[in-house]
């Protein structure tokens, strides 16, 4: 016949809970085709049987009964792999398994309309969505290569969505944003998928994984000011701490700063549609935000250097060192839910992204009113907000403490 069908447990794959994956493999034709079916402890598994042993009275229930009884009707009918007989090479992985699991095939593969998801972002979204969502696709691909499979739109259950938490915070370690993140990006595929008739599976909405708000990492006025006002010797450090500032002054996110044309400044504000929100907006420019414009009149086309994202987050941490900007600050991260503080001093932790932050934080601690400050920075919501609104109430108390701590 050519055809058999085996199952085994992975013990090398054993995850912090202690589960290893129960995997059934489809032999054709001396091809092997191994597909991941459920999780249990090493312990349960009967080695000769190829079956889920009870667990004892004083444990809780490993599911054996549900789990023997889809394993024997997987190994039933062996008949149904005949199809593959007359095939001169050997079948589609996806094809087998599509047999094995008698799962209806999906109506596009679904890595297929993945990248085909990728180029429509590219083609129709904000530069920062389409590279958000080309980062969740590798993230995908890795999850298929790290579980030797190719997963299909039939693939997408809530065991699909475990296997993939374990996957995240097991072996790549990731942060619970970073998860969170990905999550998001992956629902909206399958939503465009969806509407795109690519799938009927609807299980992926109830895929959730919240963000956690983070410590807001920014520069207090004082530290501004010490960076704006710093003498530097070489050429490339005293360009990067001007588009620094620039950002901090405008609230521009750096990859707006770096599409800034002179044409979008007219006078003593900046007019220009939005990366992100792909929305028209004007930006007041400040007297200082002008004085550095004015250094770069003549040097090229752009207003200002431009330089790439990592060099710039490199380059300004090196500013900030020798600026001074380097006291103890502690940054709060969060993975599986557990809280993970690190201490470091604070110029390790300045990025192109913070310069928005002490943006809104010093227009906050200054008295800006929230409706001005969201109306530059393009803001919605006001969940946003509450983070920064945090550090304003501590910046007063502070000053109250300040003020009265002597009396």
């Amino acid at each position: 016949m050519g055809y058999n069908i085996s199952f085994y447990i992975a013990k090398n794959r054993e995850n912090k809970k202690g589960l290893v994956p129960i995997y059934g493999q489809v032999t054709i034709k001396t091809k092997n085709y191994p597909f991941q079916i459920d999780k249990i402890k090493p312990r349960y598994w009967n080695l000769t049987r190829q079956r889920v042993i009870k667990n004892r009275e004083n444990e809780p229930n490993n599911r054996h009964l549900e789990i023997n009884s889809l394993l024997d009707r997987l190994s039933d009918n062996l008949s149904r792999f005949n199809r593959f007989s007359n095939y001169l090479e050997a079948p589609r992985r996806e094809d087998v398994k599509n047999v094995f699991f008698n799962i209806e095939p999906d109506k596009k593969a679904f890595n297929d309309a993945f990248d085909e998801f990728i180029e429509y972002s590219y083609k129709n979204n904000a530069y920062n969505t389409y590279r958000s969502r080309k980062t969740a696709r590798n993230f995908i691909k890795k999850f298929e290569v790290y579980n030797t499979m190719s997963l299909q739109f039939s693939d997408i259950n809530l065991q699909f969505f475990e296997a993939l938490y374990d996957f995240s915070f097991e072996v790549l370690e990731l942060e619970d944003n970073a998860f969170a993140t990905y999550v998001a990006k992956f629902k909206s595929f399958m939503k465009w998928g969806k509407k795109k008739k690519y799938h009927d599976n609807e299980v992926y909405k109830e895929f959730s994984f919240a963000e956690r708000n983070k410590n807001v990492v920014c520069l207090s006025p004082e530290e501004f000011r010490a960076l704006y006002n710093f003498k530097f010797e070489e050429s490339r450090l005293d360009k990067v701490r001007d588009l620094y500032c620039f950002c901090c002054l405008t609230g521009l996110r750096y990859s707006d700063m770096q599409t800034l044309q002179r044409a979008h400044i007219k006078k003593d504000s900046i007019h220009k549609n939005i990366n992100k929100t792909t929305e028209y907006d004007i930006i007041p420019l400040l007297p200082q935000a002008q004085e550095i414009l004015k250094k770069y009149q003549n040097e090229s086309y752009s207003p200002l250097p431009i330089i790439s994202n990592q060099k710039f987050n490199d380059y300004i941490k090196e500013c900030c060192e020798i600026a001074g900007i380097d006291s103890l600050t502690v940054k709060i991260s969060y993975r599986r839910n557990k809280v993970i503080e690190e201490v470091f001093p604070k110029f390790k932790l300045i990025t192109a992204h913070t310069a928005r932050k002490t943006f809104i934080t010093i227009g906050f601690m200054k008295g800006l009113d929230v409706k001005i400050i969201k109306a530059i920075t393009g803001h919605k919501k006001d969940s946003t907000f509450d983070k920064y609104l945090k550090i304003a109430d501590d910046f007063k108390r502070q000053k109250l403490l300040n003020a009265w701590g002597d009396i």
